[in-house]
């Protein structure tokens, strides 16, 4: 049973690498990058505290007392990239496919962040430390999330092969990751966290004060810093174990 959650979680990864292929410009019938790459600065016509990235971009995000959003990118892909905010999240994202040398890249300044999501092989990065009183980071269809962060309470989650790492400080944070993916917040120090994995992924945690693990389905969960207090619970082939 712990062989086939192994191999179903495996078989999630290849197809989120699939999608990751396709999204970033593997395409060949995708429109062809003319190799001059461009600098445009983009507008929104509403306030935002979420940035949700998309197929196969990158994007860069700093805290700063003034909004700004540049896109870089091939001069005839520049219509491809669509900046909007819904519901108070900024998405971005490619309205169809391409062919570039270069990812495009989209830079968000912005003066608070509470969200941020990257799904279909985009990649999500801070360049600065985001601060608050709370951050929600979810990454999943073979993304990757990179963020440093300080805020009472961080939630993570990831799934479907992506890849989620956060450093910095938190009083509170909760770790949930499923279906190969791997989070990893070996250097988010927390008083408290509360960890869930499943189906195959792992989970990295730096508690302080207590620790609440659950690990099932051939997942595992690793603390890299032993807590006064520890809860665990495992179940069908899931670990938790300090290192």
């Amino acid at each position: 049973m712990i062989k086939f959650i192994i191999w179903i979680a495996r078989i999630i990864v290849a197809v989120a690498i699939a999608l990751v292929f396709a999204a970033c410009g593997g395409n060949p019938w995708g429109v062809k990058g003319s190799g001059k790459i461009v600098t445009q600065t983009r507008t929104v016509n509403a306030a935002f505290t979420g940035i949700d990235a998309g197929t196969g971009i990158e994007v860069r995000v700093s805290e700063n007392p003034s909004t700004e959003i540049t896109v870089t990118a091939d001069d005839n892909l520049q219509e491809l990239i669509e900046v909007v905010v819904e519901g108070n999240v900024l998405k971005v994202r490619s309205t169809g496919s391409y062919d570039a040398e270069e990812t495009p890249v989209v830079t968000v300044q912005v003066p608070e962040i509470e969200v941020l999501k990257a799904s279909s092989g985009a990649t999500l990065k801070s360049t600065s430390t985001i601060k608050g009183t709370k951050l929600t980071c979810d990454s999943s269809s073979g993304s990757t999330l990179r963020v440093d962060a300080e805020a009472d309470v961080i939630r993570l989650t990831s799934s479907s092969g992506s890849s989620l790492q956060v450093k910095g400080k938190a009083l509170e944070s909760f770790a949930d990751a499923s279906s190969g993916s791997s989070l990893n917040a070996a250097e988010l120090s927390s008083n408290k966290v509360t960890a869930s994995g499943s189906s195959g992924s792992t989970i990295r945690v730096a508690p302080l004060v207590e620790l609440n693990a659950d690990a099932s389905s051939g997942s595992s969960i690793v603390y890299v810093k032993v807590p006064e207090k520890i809860n665990t619970k495992t179940s069908s082939g899931g670990s938790v174990s300090s290192n």
